[in-house]
């Protein structure tokens, strides 16, 4: 029996409103659209690049993607955390939330997720908070719900007739 092949090396890169390009948000987008497509219905904000392009230039908002490369390369991205302040009504004040959390289907597995949190959570810190929040639908995306809460993550709301929850998480 052979050993299975190495975990190929991961990099995290970050982008803002300081250094976002046009071409870095389309790819961002177009890597979202590639992992939600199957679970989007109607015209959520997620499926417009202006959206994309609007939120990347709030203040504190930020993407953190991964990729096999050292050198910061967003169309090379095979997962990204997509971050900005928002204001949930679950919480009544602004905090930094994950909009977007999406790795490629071929790439799953190998530790991106862990690797794009703390790269999140430590920017959210870097910006003074000391809390912050995601959504997620733990009937179709049954992974991410596991991992957020062996992160530490606590459900605090469901929206949506209770199909989205809406989770909190202190650094």
């Amino acid at each position: 029996m052979g050993s299975a092949p190495p975990k190929p090396q991961i990099y995290c890169h970050t982008i803002d409103r300081n250094n976002s390009t046009e071409e870095a948000i389309a790819s961002f987008f177009a890597l979202g659209q590639e992992v939600f497509s199957k679970f989007e219905r109607g015209n959520p904000p997620s499926s417009h690049l202006s959206t994309w392009g609007n939120y990347i230039q709030i203040e504190d908002a930020m993407v953190a993607y991964t990729t096999q490369e050292p050198e910061p390369n967003p169309s090379k991205a095979l997962g990204l955390f997509f971050s900005l302040p928002r204001t949930h009504s679950q919480v009544g004040y602004e905090l930094p939330h994950i909009w977007i959390a999406a790795v490629k289907e071929p790439y799953r597995g190998l530790g991106m997720f862990p690797i794009l949190m703390n790269r999140v959570k430590q920017h959210a810190r870097e910006c003074g908070h000391r809390e912050m929040t995601v959504c997620t639908y733990p009937e179709r995306m049954e992974k991410m719900y596991r991992l957020l809460r062996q992160d530490g993550w606590d459900e605090i709301g469901r929206t949506e007739n209770g199909a989205k929850v809406v989770m909190k998480l202190a650094l």
